[in-house]
């Protein structure tokens, strides 16, 4: 058994939708690491598919922030969900001037 901390970076480590766990097995020639996302959790084997992991994590967010903006344009109606997840990013909804 390894730690993640000492096996990967801390931008692998832990990002805005991720968290790796920190006791990492070694089977063979791979690492095995345990994503913990805000879409579920999963199990991969080796760095390089992990970053391909935590890229999928990162793209399937922008997915769904796109399609609640879309919503939104739209319907020109956000539901409380999709306004709480928008401001929570930091954006602000109101009509263009």
């Amino acid at each position: 058994m390894r730690s993640a901390r000492r096996t990967i970076t801390p931008a692998e480590l832990r990002g805005p939708h991720h968290t790796i766990a920190d006791v990492v097995q070694t089977e063979g020639y791979y690492h095995e690491f345990r994503i913990q996302s805000d879409f579920g959790t999963f199990d991969t084997a080796g760095r390089s598919m992990l970053a391909v992991r935590l890229h999928e994590v990162d793209e399937r967010d922008r997915k769904e922030l796109k399609a609640t903006t879309l919503v939104i344009v739209l319907t020109g109606k956000a539901s409380s969900a999709a306004s709480k997840e928008l401001a929570a990013r930091g954006w602000r909804l109101g009509r263009p001037s």
